[in-house]
């Protein structure tokens, strides 16, 4: 029973996590925003805050949350892929270096 209620209550969490994302993303506050889509991690599809976080301006948020996505182990190849892609247009070597380094692809 104990497992449900905690089960109810992380879903419940996740949902409000979602709508104040939303409320945030429509307010221009992204990195705001992606703190709370973070929170949401196994309750809600990646794919539904990529197309969010796709436009070019917004590649440093994204990349925050592919890496958390890659943290939990959720990620797909197709997370990976595009965390790869996400650092070679910000440039971002090092971070390219260094996942490579970590991961087992």
């Amino acid at each position: 029973k104990f497992a449900l209620i905690l089960n109810c209550q992380e879903s419940l969490l996740a949902e409000i996590s979602i709508l104040h994302g939303v409320l945030l993303f429509s307010k221009n506050d992204y990195f705001g925003a992606i703190v709370q889509y973070i929170l949401t991690l196994g309750f809600v599809e990646p794919s539904y805050v990529i197309r969010k976080f796709l436009d070019v301006s917004q590649i440093d948020y994204l990349i925050e949350y592919l890496q958390k996505i890659h943290e939990k182990k959720l990620a797909k190849k197709e997370h990976t892929a595009l965390l790869l892609n996400c650092y070679v247009k910000k440039q971002k070597i090092e971070n390219l270096s260094h996942f490579l380094s970590e991961s087992s692809l």
